[in-house]
């Protein structure tokens, strides 16, 4: 995603200058459009050592059904009580996977539905 940091004066154009309110307003469009901390965070790799130890799939309709018979169709990350992004977010931090990513759409192993 492009966040322009030019403001609606078109501060940082070559014939313009910025001033205080300018600056405030760029870092205000910043901070209210990039949650920084998820924003660079990596997403975990499914062969990495934990990752792999609790079968974790980027795609939940990619789990070993036979190997992981507590898998149920409809359970991803995205509505698993570990899962610490908003509803409808593509991807989040899971405290499993310390400094990553987990996909919405994917599974593992230590899958429990939120609210339950």
């Amino acid at each position: 995603m492009f966040y322009p940091l030019a403001n609606k004066h078109g501060c940082f154009s070559s014939n313009s200058s910025c001033d205080a309110e300018d600056m405030e307003d760029m870092f205000n469009n910043i901070k209210d459009n990039v949650n920084t901390e998820e924003h660079f965070q990596a997403m975990v790799a499914e062969t990495d050592p934990q990752a792999a130890g609790l079968g974790y799939k980027t795609d939940a309709t990619k789990v070993d059904k036979a190997k992981y018979s507590k898998y149920a169709a409809g359970q991803a990350c995205g509505n698993c009580q570990l899962f610490q992004g908003k509803a409808g977010a593509a991807s989040a931090a899971c405290p499993l996977f310390a400094g990553n990513q987990v996909s919405a759409k994917g599974w593992c192993n230590a899958y429990h539905k939120k609210g339950a």
